[in-house]
């Protein structure tokens, strides 16, 4: 009888020291945007918790602030419509080294989008130029093309190049200046095909923040198939205007540029600072409203399609 109330009292006695340790110990959640603990009920260790928390929070970027503060959302031009007709985007490339024309072409209204060429003249005074104008800017990247009889310009990407070696000639001409949203490529026909290499200029303006319009000098490009895995703001140019210099064939290209947007909606074209490209164009823009057509940045295509 004395053995069971001996053993009665240890049970009880040890059921009574658990659940008092259980009530001392402080119950937690986890906060869901971070990876720091916080406990429910106050302990000694508080106010480092609540520091460390502190810490983190200071250092947590959401995607919509990363999205806002990269160089393409910050560069690409205000802009907005409430039209709800095909858009049309043309980009001039080229622009710089016949700062002339390349000045006529800025001042065309109703085009936004210009692309100027890394190695032109005094390129941060002509982008800031350009952008008092009312325009958005990209650099014109030299890439090694197939028929190597072009002259690229002091500096080029190639396929004789490793990765490495591009990319350090790549940031050499990004950091050259500043007030850009992006790139596209002047020639580029061979690397561009490159799959390896072309990954990774992809791969290095997706970690800067910046676009890419892939010129399309070459059916087998292999941007299409990089940006579904690395994703960066990225269009892809339909019509070359003027591939020849003849004004007729100009007019046929910008018909067949209008035909497009009208099929699905938009079309991204790109044309040269050119004494007959600047005529034309000077004539037919003020025929796209007639026509139910809007002329807008590529940025505005780009962020239209991609959202």
């Amino acid at each position: 009888m004395l053995l069971g109330i001996l053993l009665s009292g240890m049970i009880l006695g040890f059921l009574i020291t658990n659940s008092s340790n259980k009530k001392s110990s402080p119950d937690y959640k986890i906060k869901k945007t971070q990876k720091v603990i916080i406990p429910e009920k106050p302990t000694s260790n508080e106010a480092v918790i609540k520091d460390e928390i502190k810490k983190e929070d200071s250092l947590i970027i959401t995607d919509d602030t990363k999205k806002e503060t990269t160089p393409y959302n910050l560069n690409k031009l205000a802009f907005s419509t409430t039209s709800k007709n095909p858009m049309i985007a043309i980009v001039v490339d080229d622009m710089g080294v016949d700062m002339i024309r390349s000045n006529k072409m800025l001042g065309i209204p109703d085009i936004y989008t210009f692309s100027f060429l890394t190695y032109a003249p005094n390129l941060q005074s002509q982008i800031n130029f350009a952008k008092t104008k009312g325009k958005e800017v990209m650099l014109h990247v030299p890439m090694e093309a197939l028929n190597n009889i072009y002259d690229y310009g002091p500096e080029v990407l190639s396929t004789k190049h490793s990765r490495s070696e591009n990319l350090e000639l790549l940031n050499t001409m990004l950091n050259r200046v500043s007030g850009y949203i992006g790139i596209n490529n002047h020639m580029g026909s061979k690397f561009t095909s490159d799959l390896p290499l072309l990954s990774g200029v992809i791969e290095e303006l997706s970690k800067k923040g910046l676009m890419f319009l892939d010129s399309k000098t070459i059916a087998s490009s292999k941007a299409d198939e990089i940006v579904e895995h690395i994703k960066l703001p990225y269009a892809s140019r339909d019509i070359f205007i003027d591939d020849s210099n003849k004004i007729e064939d100009i007019k046929k290209s910008l018909i067949s540029l209008e035909n497009i947007a009208k099929k699905r909606g938009y079309a991204i074209a790109i044309c040269h600072p050119r004494d007959n490209t600047i005529k034309v164009l000077q004539d037919w823009l003020p025929t796209l409203k007639e026509k139910g057509i809007t002329s807008v940045p590529l940025s505005y295509i780009i962020d239209k399609v991609n959202n």
